[in-house]
């Protein structure tokens, strides 16, 4: 039966022609396609659905914050500053006599200042000066530590200076900064709140991360106030001075990447419109961070940014294809087979993108790409460059023999490596759709597609290129494969030695695996000269943390004919009194906040005092559920119809159900820093179980951006462990079965295993955190280290049948796969390094730890497989073979020795 390019139709044409005329007919409309592709990389839709935390963030945010929302800053902002009301009604607009909105930016919902939540405060009987102390760490900052001296210490401020330094850097560990003072600012025009005067200091001492709750400043207080030179005191005062800078909460109507891509810089236009100084202002949130690494990963792609010579950092992706195009002519020395292999690869992986926008709505995950996904054009483009190189070896060989139809016959030859390197490679892919993180889960799904539609390029569209295209075959020097034959034999000759060193590399991998951590901070992918960054690290250093952890109390119905409206509010306000002092959180808001401190009645208190405690407590629930309840429903709200929430706590089921009264107390955390969000959240946890555990009826429920990295990065580890896992039990099972034997099958997993747990051994030793790009590689290295086990394999197993040594079936094996192995490492390890080049950390770490594994998995393939094969692997594996060959020997004679008697002799 003829193969599929030596079939004929009834004009002679070869079906070559066809594939490609369908190729060139798809193209129109994959490109149709690609222009509606877009990233969205909300961290929020990391998570599946039905994990816990996920749940419980969607819960919160239906009731209190039902669209995005970030923080807006500038440097020289005050309580006193007038653009603070001209960006307000720039981004809000004004109200007309009819009560509707004209003017502002559209996608903007609302804005909300210091100066309005204090005018509410001042509303409700809160002095001012309270409450600005209580949004400091919020909305307002405080600035550095101030240091007053006294008259000693004036005449020795440099010393004393130093002495602080000296101490932060001893006992703190922390890089000490002496700033000059600050200047009480002049009354600005129009300002209907004059700034509070700057008590008088002499420097002021900074670090990242310092605030009034900071760790490490009670301490350096301490000391300052104890410094003494001959008797006298030398620091008269210690102090944070609160009012400056200030910050504005935006909340937006819309949440879509393509939304924020418009509305964010129109907010900095808007900044710089009211007078504001474009390198002063700074931005952070969810939504920013959000529009940063959709941005970024678009430029990682194609960034016009950077002038065109600098093709690596222009667009790091296309460089990796030149790179590959590069390889493919060293390797074939030929400029016009490295263009048609470059042309397939590009098809390929604009194919294998396609599918995202075509599957993404059917299977649920929508049809835009995210960061993940954004490495798989570049990882499917080098492994279909891979394949295509050796089905144009095979064709020029196939020439050179003076086949009757080369591609025919370099098919015929290429299918079978070629189907198990895409076999072996798409279960490493497949593996990570056991993925508790649905971009991981993702990129396993639809590169495992990719890997299939890339194996029919390989050997249909390449193919049929090549027929129309690739012209006659110069001639071919076949490969010197004399050099590797001669390695094989030493590694097996020193396989002991071999096999030892391999083994005390691997445990050092498995050694370097205890400092293994996780990073899910999006903040993490940038890298520090982006502006991302130095606003984050701006807000958290002047003003306060930018990412949020909200406690929900739940009163039911019974909590609530207990206790009145004040009383809850002060059971709120206590609980909201721990999560302040917390390690990372800068400061907190809560409904209590925005009211006096209300103490109820005592025992031996007048009839008219509890009359009008009682009044004030039904005063104040007719407002907040009246007249207020728009201004306060983001901090007080009732659980709506339909919407209860269950989850387990510390193995006991909790439950808010319908109706119960919820109040939100919103702290802000460092993002910047290296707190250890699980502390974090475990700390608060304690807390706040602490006020309430005695509290019959009363629940809480901790949520937030917080617990959502913090159970990321748990995500991370699970996944890792679980897609690999699996990939190994998948894999293991193959060998065990190609090798009909369990020992064999098992030892030949430990070339396999070997680089990923040396690479991710290395980067844990080096400090690199592993993020969920980086985990992917893992499963990826394993599919393809097991391609050149096979091979090595499947021709030790013939040199052995053929009656060689197992030293020499070791050479010839290497001989036949070493050269391919060598090819198919350059192609890939290469052209995945030049991904190091991206901007986002996540991608060009992805890129060069795939090198990486790339390369362990070459040093595994020609080193320790034939170790293995040269040691008991390979005697277990030789005794097999003989088996085999002396039962077929023994079937063979037994039928020459006992031929069929003829009917009639029988008769």
């Amino acid at each position: 039966m003829p193969s599929f390019f030596e079939k004929r139709d009834r004009w002679g044409n070869g079906m070559a022609v066809y594939v490609l005329g369908a190729l060139v007919f798809l193209l129109p409309l994959i490109g149709y396609q690609l222009r509606g592709v877009h990233f969205n990389n909300n961290v929020k839709d990391w998570l599946p659905h039905g994990d816990q935390d996920a749940q419980i963030l969607t819960w919160h945010d239906e009731h209190f914050q039902r669209q995005p929302t970030f923080l807006i800053s500038w440097d020289d902002s005050s309580l006193d500053d007038p653009r603070i009301g001209r960006l307000i009604e720039r981004l809000e607009g004004s109200t007309d006599e009819e009560g509707n909105r004209v003017g502002g930016l559209e996608g903007i919902e609302g804005v909300s200042s210091p100066l309005d939540l204090i005018e509410r405060m001042e509303d409700a009987g809160v002095p001012r000066a309270e409450a600005v102390s209580r949004l400091q760490g919020v909305l307002i900052g405080s600035g550095d530590l101030k240091v007053r001296l006294t008259e000693a210490g004036r005449l020795r401020q440099d010393a004393v200076a130093g002495e602080l330094r000296s101490f932060a850097a001893r006992e703190l560990k922390v890089d000490a900064e002496i700033l000059p003072p600050v200047e009480t600012p002049a009354p600005q025009t129009g300002s209907e709140h004059p700034a509070a005067p700057v008590p008088e200091h002499d420097f002021q001492v900074h670090w990242t991360g310092i605030h009034p709750r900071a760790p490490g400043v009670d301490e350096l207080r301490q000391f300052a106030l104890d410094l003494e030179f001959e008797g006298e005191r030398l620091v008269e005062a210690c102090f944070f001075a609160p009012g400056a800078p200030v910050a504005l909460f935006v909340r937006l109507d819309v949440g879509d990447s393509e939304a924020l891509e418009e509305i964010l810089p129109a907010v900095r236009d808007a900044a710089v419109e009211v007078g504001i100084d474009e390198e002063a202002f700074h931005m952070a949130g969810t939504p920013v961070g959000q529009w940063q690494l959709d941005e970024e990963s678009t430029k990682s792609i194609w960034n016009r940014d950077v002038p065109a010579w600098m093709i690596w950092k222009r667009s790091p992706f296309l460089m990796s294809g030149l790179v590959g195009m590069a390889v493919a002519f060293v390797l074939l020395k030929s400029l016009r087979l490295a263009s048609l292999v470059l042309l397939v690869s590009i098809y390929s992986a604009m194919l294998c993108v396609v599918l995202v926008p075509i599957l993404g709505p059917v299977i649920g995950s929508g049809p835009e790409l995210n960061i993940v996904l954004s490495v798989m054009p570049n990882l499917l483009l080098v492994l279909t460059a891979s394949g295509a190189i050796h089905v144009a070896n095979y064709w020029r060989h196939a020439s050179e023999t003076d086949a009757k139809n080369p591609i025919a016959r370099a098919v015929n030859v290429a299918w079978k490596p070629c189907a198990m390197a895409s076999f072996t490679t798409a279960v490493g892919m497949a593996s990570l759709t056991v993925s508790g993180l649905i971009p991981v889960r993702d990129f396993g799904l639809y590169s495992a597609l990719g890997v299939v539609l890339s194996l029919g390029m390989i050997l249909y569209g390449f193919p049929s290129i090549l027929a129309v295209m690739g012209g006659l075959p110069k001639r071919f020097e076949a490969m010197d494969t004399s050099g590797w034959e001669r390695f094989g034999r030493w590694v097996a000759g020193r396989h002991v030695v071999c096999s030892v060193l391999s083994l005390a590399v691997f445990g050092l991998g498995i050694y370097g695996l205890q400092w293994f951590r996780t990073e899910t901070k999006v903040i993490r992918y940038f890298p520090e000269d982006k502006r991302i960054v130095q606003d984050y690290n701006a807000i958290e250093e002047s003003l306060a943390g930018v990412v949020t952890i909200d406690t929900v109390v739940s009163f039911d119905d019974a909590a609530r004919d207990e206790r009145n409206i004040l009383e809850r509010m002060e059971l709120v306000r206590a609980v909201e009194e721990e999560i302040r002092g917390a390690r990372g959180v800068s400061g907190t808001l809560s409904l209590a906040d925005l009211r006096p401190v209300s103490e109820p009645p005592g025992e031996g208190a007048s009839t008219f005092a509890r009359v009008r405690y009682g009044k004030n407590a039904q005063r104040m629930e007719g407002a907040v559920f009246g007249d207020e309840e728009e201004s306060a429903s983001h901090l007080i709200t009732h659980v709506r119809e339909g919407s209860p929430l269950e989850f387990v706590r510390n193995g006991r089921p909790v439950q808010i159900s319908e109706g119960n009264e919820i109040w939100r107390i919103r702290a802000q955390t460092e993002m910047m820093s290296d707190l250890n969000y699980g502390d974090v959240v475990s700390e608060l946890q304690s807390r706040v179980q602490g006020v309430l555990e005695e509290e019959a009826g009363v629940e809480h429920v901790v949520t937030g951006m917080v617990p959502l990295f913090l159970r990321t990065q748990q995500a991370v580890i699970e996944s890792l462990v679980m897609s690999f896992g699996l990939a190994f039990i998948v894999i293991a099972i193959t060998m065990i079965v190609l090798l009909r034997s369990v020992p064999s099958g098992l030892l030949s997993m430990i070339p396999n295993t070997w680089p990923s747990v040396v690479v991710f051994g290395a980067i844990s030793l080096a400090g690199v955190p592993v993020d969920i790009g980086t985990m992917i590689t893992a499963s990826v290295a394993l599919g393809i280290a097991i391609d050149g086990t096979v091979h090595l394999l499947t021709w030790f197993r013939e040199g052995v049948a053929d009656g060689l040594s197992r030293r020499e079936a070791i050479g010839k094996a290497l001989a036949h796969c070493g050269p391919a192995l060598f090819q198919t490492s350059c192609a890939i390890g290469l052209a995945m390094l030049m991904l190091m080049f991206c901007d986002l950390l996540l991608i060009g770490r992805f890129g060069w730890v795939m090198s990486a594994a790339v390369g362990a998995a070459l040093i595994a393939d020609v080193v320790i497989t034939p170790a293995l094969l040269a040691g008991p692997m390979g005697a277990l594996i030789e005794r097999a073979v003989l088996r085999e060959k002396q039962s077929s020997e023994t079937t063979q004679t037994d039928t020459t020795a006992s031929p069929p008697v003829p009917a009639h002799e029988s008769a």
